[in-house]
């Protein structure tokens, strides 16, 4: 970072032998925080399976309980693990040092974490939301050609419309 800013040009192979010198360093935290993660989400998926079987109202209950709490668990593991990783990598910190460095710092700032969490979850689905009816509005003007091509049976033009869907939806 220090070449680049001082106006030297960047390299792709120093960046990765960087990335490696630090990723067996992260590895454990990610694999930790993958864990955490999955375990919320299978015990959540079990209490919505006890929900569906019984279908009375405590398995409803617990099941908005555990979910409530299991998704707590989840982004708050999901922020311990961002902010550890940034001390293994920034203040060379070891496991133990960095978990306890994320944990400290997600108690000390709870707020904000949460604020950003919102913030950033609400423009992720607003962009989503845009990219999915810009699609839509999209794909019924060729969907309409697609079906007029067809009709008049020009495979070439059917061929080259659903190249031309495809690529659109790519980009």
């Amino acid at each position: 970072i220090k070449k680049i800013e001082s106006g030297g040009d960047h390299d792709f192979t120093i960046g990765i032998k960087i990335g490696l010198r630090n990723f067996w360093k992260v590895l454990p935290i990610l694999v930790l925080q993958k864990f955490v993660i999955g375990a919320a989400l299978l015990l959540t998926l079990t209490n919505l399976l006890w929900l569906l079987r019984s279908g009375d109202v405590i398995s409803a209950m617990m099941y908005g309980v555990a979910f409530i709490i299991l998704t707590v668990l989840a982004i708050c593991a999901a922020l311990i693990a961002i902010f550890a990783v940034n001390a293994v990598i920034i203040k060379k910190a070891t496991l133990k040092e960095a978990i306890m460095y994320g944990w400290e710092l997600l108690l000390e700032h709870w707020l904000v974490n949460i604020e950003m969490s919102l913030a950033l979850f609400l423009s992720t689905a607003i962009i989503i939301a845009i990219a999915i009816l810009g699609v839509l509005v999209l794909s019924v003007p060729l969907i309409f050609f697609l079906f007029v091509a067809a009709i008049v049976k020009a495979q070439s033009i059917v061929v080259a419309l659903m190249v031309f869907t495809a690529l659109l939806v790519l980009v």
